[in-house]
């Protein structure tokens, strides 16, 4: 009966939204432990150092929470990861930018965003452990949004949260870094 095929694929989307609702509250009220910062502010850093990235982790929300008939966009936590993953990039190609200007230090990796995340703790804006996670998060967000067809929705999900609140760390990181000055003790 096609007719109630159709009926049986909007209610198992239903069901879908309604279980990744709930699992996206359960996250929301894990991480409330600590003070989170308000909305505006954590926008009005992330603005500062990049609009697009802003705009491009709104919209990556979009996709991953669309899958309404009438929603502003189709659910698609491929398109998500692919968003967050570029967030990743054009913040670091930001960073190194300031970062070459308070440290006279020139960047010479090219594209590669492992060099960055490298000339990151060569200059000491980050420490080895740190430049080891951020890359598991590249890598993952990479792996999930270029190398399979559908993303999880709860890893990208997981990732976006993990991803805003990496940009936040180092946008507040930056607007206090000063380089160690040759032959100083760190």
């Amino acid at each position: 009966m096609p007719a109630l095929l159709s009926y049986v694929a909007e209610l198992k989307r239903a069901i879908e939204k309604a279980e990744f609702t709930r699992f996206e509250r359960q996250l929301r009220s894990a991480i409330q432990v600590a003070p989170t910062p308000k909305v505006t502010e954590e926008k009005s850093e992330l603005a500062a150092l990049n609009p697009n990235i802003e705009e491009a982790l709104k919209e990556a929300g979009e996709y991953l929470r669309g899958g309404e008939t009438f929603g502003p966009k189709k659910f698609n936590s491929k398109k998500a990861a692919d968003l967050l993953r570029s967030c990743l990039d054009e913040a670091h190609r930001e960073i190194v930018k300031r970062l070459v200007e308070k440290t006279g230090s020139p960047y010479a990796g090219g594209e590669k965003d492992g060099s960055r995340r490298q000339y990151f703790r060569n200059v000491g804006f980050i420490s080895e452990p740190e430049e080891k996670f951020f890359s598991a998060i590249y890598t993952l967000l990479s792996e999930e949004a270029t190398h399979k067809l559908i993303a999880p929705r709860e890893t990208v999900l997981v990732m976006g949260q993990t991803v805003q609140s990496y940009l936040l760390l180092l946008v507040r990181r930056l607007s206090s870094f000063s380089p160690q000055k040759p032959g100083a003790t760190p």
